[in-house]
């Protein structure tokens, strides 16, 4: 992702258009007929749903502005380009909770178990219930910043890209519970 864009504020329709979308599609390799846009999802538009070759959702990703950045604890992210963090700690910062509750929702409706926020600089993958147990004390996968895709390509690629998680099941993988 080139420099210009992570050096300026953009709308959620740019953040999604320079940012969000060259990383699902270029970095990750997710085929465009496998990601579904502003799909209608009660009580409103999912802004991606990502899926397997049935056409099952996989992931469901809520895109934020570039400006609305997430209030990350810096215990966990300082100097890291991504952590584990537990979701119950996510939602202590409004932002999140409010992204994170909104993709939850859509999640619950369309049968889908991972859900993710972006704001084009950080990211957050985590399950959207647990079988036995409350989804909050579960651990996030969180990309603390952009540069994760570039420097740690091959780790991205193998958990994130379409044939890791529709063929290799890396996502849920990724998701298990991690301590720290």
């Amino acid at each position: 992702i080139s420099k210009q864009y992570q050096d300026r504020d953009l709308n959620e329709a740019d953040t999604r258009h320079q940012v969000i979308d060259p990383i699902i599609h270029d970095v990750l390799c997710w085929p465009r007929n496998r990601v579904s846009v502003e799909e209608y999802v009660a009580p409103g538009y999912a802004d991606y749903i990502l899926k397997r070759s049935d056409d099952a959702p996989i992931l469901c990703l809520e895109a934020k502005k570039e400006g609305t950045y997430f209030n990350l604890p810096i215990t966990f992210t300082n100097g890291n380009l991504c952590t584990y963090i537990k979701v119950k700690t996510l939602l202590t910062d409004n932002s999140i909770k409010l992204a994170l509750n909104q993709v939850r929702t859509y999640c619950l409706d369309i049968g889908c178990d991972v859900g993710a926020i972006t704001n084009g600089h950080e990211w957050v993958f985590f399950k959207t219930f647990q079988k036995e147990g409350d989804w909050k004390n579960l651990n996030a996968f969180v990309v603390c910043n952009l540069s994760y895709f570039a420097e740690k390509y091959i780790e991205a690629h193998n958990y994130l890209s379409f044939i890791g998680i529709s063929e290799q099941a890396s996502l849920r993988k990724l998701l298990m519970d991690k301590s720290f």
